[in-house]
């Protein structure tokens, strides 16, 4: 069946990662909870609520050499994370929930496994073939998609400059009698009724005081449509409040529909520190 490979590789994933935690004698130095809320807008149109609700449990395994300068400062982040929670999206006429859990080895070594579950109603938007290039009388665009995912990510950095490497791969079945389906997270048509993709983006960036600025490029491509999608964008996030923080993306893509982006986000978070890293 479809979804069997899905759950060998993510057994292997809760095991490998299982051991890297458990090995050591490492006791929880924070437990708590982590939630947050969003709304965000842009162009192409839009208006999306953005919510997620958890909690993580932090350990630290490892004691680096305090002594050095170099190792004191890597100590701040050498430590291990779990955190379970539920993201919730909705445009109105798009809404997605997933089912997503943290595994960090290390806070900026680690991957999610996740399940998420989207309904979509696209269908008799003016605007919709403008800024995506395809036509809902050809592939569905209304209907609900399942999907798996597993995510792997690292993070570094030094002084104020930073990188960071995301991996990204999903196992999706779309619940259609139509022979394409759009996908609204990838802004790509997809194969139905299932396909598979590569997601992977790189960023570098900079830390002020108040800000952090970055150049991300991000790929995806799935392999059973072929669809692909190539964009360059800068991102600036800016903390107005020490809870409180506004991000903003822009950008061009190369899809089937080349077109430039912008993004805003206002979002406040609801946690205490010490906690693991967004």
């Amino acid at each position: 069946m479809f979804f069997k490979p899905v759950n060998r590789v993510s057994l292997r994933l809760v095991v490998i990662f299982g051991l890297s935690l458990f090995s050591t004698n490492a006791k929880a130095e924070a437990y708590d909870y982590d939630a947050r809320v969003g709304v965000a807008t842009g162009l192409p149109p839009s208006f999306i609520i953005d919510s997620w609700i958890g909690t993580y449990v932090l350990l630290k395994p490892i004691v680096l050499d305090r002594q050095d300068p170099i190792l004191r400062e890597l100590d701040r982040y050498t430590y291990t994370y779990i955190r379970p929670h539920f993201r919730f999206l909705s445009s109105g006429l798009v809404n997605r929930g997933a089912l997503r859990l943290d595994i960090y080895p290390l806070s900026y070594l680690g991957g999610t496994l996740g399940y998420a579950l989207t309904h979509k109603r696209l269908d008799g938007i003016d605007s919709f073939s403008k800024w995506t290039g395809y036509d809902c009388t050809l592939i569905s665009c209304r209907d609900w998609q399942e999907n798996y995912f597993i995510e792997f990510k690292l993070k570094a950095a030094w002084e104020r400059v930073y990188t960071l490497l995301f991996y990204r791969r999903d196992w999706i079945e779309s619940h259609t009698r139509a022979a394409a389906s759009y996908d609204p997270e990838s802004s790509l048509s997809i194969h139905a009724p299932n396909d598979h993709n590569n997601h992977m983006w790189g960023l570098l960036g900079l830390r002020t005081r108040d800000a952090n600025y970055s150049l991300r490029y991000r790929y995806n491509r799935w392999e059973r449509s072929r669809e692909q999608l190539k964009a360059l964008s800068v991102l600036s996030s800016r903390k107005i409040t020490p809870h409180l923080n506004f991000n903003v993306e822009a950008g061009y893509r190369w899809t089937r529909k080349n077109t430039p982006f912008i993004g805003l986000k206002l979002e406040y978070v609801f946690r205490e520190e010490p906690s693991p890293e967004s």
